[in-house]
């Protein structure tokens, strides 16, 4: 019978890996000061790995499974034992910076993760103490272990809200996606890792196939046998307050792992295990409170269902810079063109329709007249001023085939919207809009967000703004509707968490 040493053996990984090698018939001893419940069947070492003195001279292993947190406890662990022959150290994926490129691979440089700060360090240094030491121990990074005994509150949190049934709070669309591993599935590699002796002695572990955390909501609550009906939250609201991970997206590449062991637990399966572990274990779990801060915070915050946006700037290019290049206009007349008609009081009135196009080219020629011709030429061609971004229409299809309804309320002159909205795609896309200049007002004024909501029966607090001026922004939220200032397609599609 092989002797396994397991470093700690009272919690989540340790314990499971404890109970594990002892369903399996090895002879299996626990490192820990017994200050929590042992599992049965194992052999307790009561020490402190910090002062371990001569508690191991004497002992042999055929093999350590350690869960050391920095180089300190591997050195101690090191110099305490007697005699070993194989020996795993579970890390953490919280090795890789998360600026690097994705998905991490083992030969990845490794450094500081802002996420995981010194944990991730520390686990850097235990690999490197470990590997100075011995270059043929083996190294497991994992992602978000879950499972039978996990105490951190991450699926237990999930079963919780489910048990109470709550609505669930979901950090914006729930389209990040998370990459788990069942502890099983863990145990199972050591005894592949213990069986072949692979050259490699560095491995990311983890499921191939990574979930968005909707879907892994939506199992969580399946498992308890209750549907789950969530509530979107786009505010600036720090996402652990009220969820269990951090805003932070990464995969590991577990080609190498996938190598050796092609299959690994279906997540509901494990889900559903971890659950059963749960109902009769759930003061074993560490709760945060969550719950708290989601009744006094963000329980009366409204799901989002609408989705409105600026149309210049945001939807298109207002090109008219190029357009006067096309025309062959010189930077003198540009510069003119900017300061007496783009940016004058006319332009302001077109949007808000107190002036009809006639009339406004009559007044930029009196303040130009020099450029007649020219403004004349730039007006006969008015669908040279703007250019439909690539991403405007995929954008919105994906938001409508995700529940959304969209909304479009723009300052537009009266003349150009009837020239240019009919060639736009997504003009044909949305669910309704507002035109500044048929409505005779324009953005920031409050009515003409009232206006879109009294036209389409909108409740504001559904609704969120998108626009490229934060005056806008600022007047969005003053009627009640979660707004965001545009600064570039894909800070807004991470943000609405969507991908074309």
């Amino acid at each position: 019978m092989k002797k396994v040493l397991v470093t700690g053996g009272t919690v989540f990984v340790s314990r499971y890996i404890a109970e594990y090698y002892v369903a399996h018939n090895y002879d299996v001893y626990v490192l820990n000061r017994n200050s929590r419940e042992q599992s049965q069947g194992v052999t307790l070492i009561q020490a402190d790995r910090h002062n371990l003195g001569d508690v191991l001279k004497d002992m042999d292993f055929d093999i350590v499974i350690d869960t050391a947190y920095n180089s300190n406890e591997v050195d101690m662990l090191l110099d305490a034992l007697g005699g070993y022959k194989e020996y795993i150290l579970i890390s953490s994926s919280a090795v890789y910076p998360e600026h690097i490129p994705q998905p991490f691979e083992e030969n990845a440089t490794l450094g500081v993760n802002k996420y995981w700060g010194k944990y991730g360090t520390d686990k850097i240094e235990a690999e490197n103490a470990l590997l100075k030491r011995n270059p043929k121990a083996y190294i497991l990074r994992p992602p978000y272990l879950y499972g039978p005994m996990n105490n951190v509150y991450r699926e237990a949190f999930v079963f919780d809200c489910a048990l109470e049934g709550r609505k669930f709070y979901l950090p914006k669309n729930g389209e990040m996606k998370l990459q788990f591993f069942h502890i099983q599935d863990l145990c199972r590699f050591i005894d592949i890792i213990l069986n072949e002796k692979p050259t490699q002695h560095i491995f990311n572990v983890g499921n191939r196939v990574a979930i968005s955390v909707r879907e892994w909501v939506e199992l969580c609550y399946r498992v308890v046998g209750h549907d789950v009906e969530f509530v979107n939250i786009y505010d600036d609201i720090e996402q652990r307050n009220y969820f269990s991970f951090y805003d932070y997206e990464y995969y590991l590449d577990v080609s190498k792992q996938c190598e050796l062991m092609p299959e690994t637990k279906p997540i509901y399966e494990g889900l559903q295990e971890a659950f059963d572990w749960y109902k009769d274990n759930a003061d074993q779990v560490n709760k945060k409170p969550l719950f708290d801060y989601i009744d006094k915070n963000i329980k009366n915050i409204k799901n989002i269902k609408n989705i409105v946006f600026d149309v210049g700037m945001v939807l298109i290019d207002f090109c008219w810079v190029q357009h006067c290049k096309n025309l062959g206009f010189g930077e003198d007349i540009i510069e003119s063109f900017d300061k007496h008609m783009i940016s004058s009081e006319y332009w302001d009135q077109l949007d808000e329709g107190m002036i009809v196009e006639a009339d406004a080219i009559k007044e930029f020629m009196k303040a130009m007249p020099q450029y007649r011709e020219e403004i004349e030429t730039f007006w006969k061609q008015p669908e040279g001023f703007v250019q439909e971004y690539s991403y405007a229409t995929p954008m919105i299809q994906r938001l409508k085939q995700k529940g959304y309804k969209v909304y479009l309320l723009s300052n537009y002159p009266l003349g150009m919207y009837q020239v240019h909205w009919p060639t736009f795609s997504f003009y044909h896309e949305v669910d309704g809009y507002i035109v500044s200049a048929q409505e005779r007002m324009k953005k920031p004024d409050e009515r003409i967000y009232k206006l879109l909501c009294e036209r389409y029966h909108l409740n504001a607090e559904e609704c969120l703004f998108i626009d490229d001026r934060q005056v806008n922004v600022d007047a969005a939220i003053e009627v009640g509707m979660k707004s965001v200032l545009f600064e570039g397609y894909e800070k807004l599609a991470a943000y609405l968490n969507i991908k074309i």
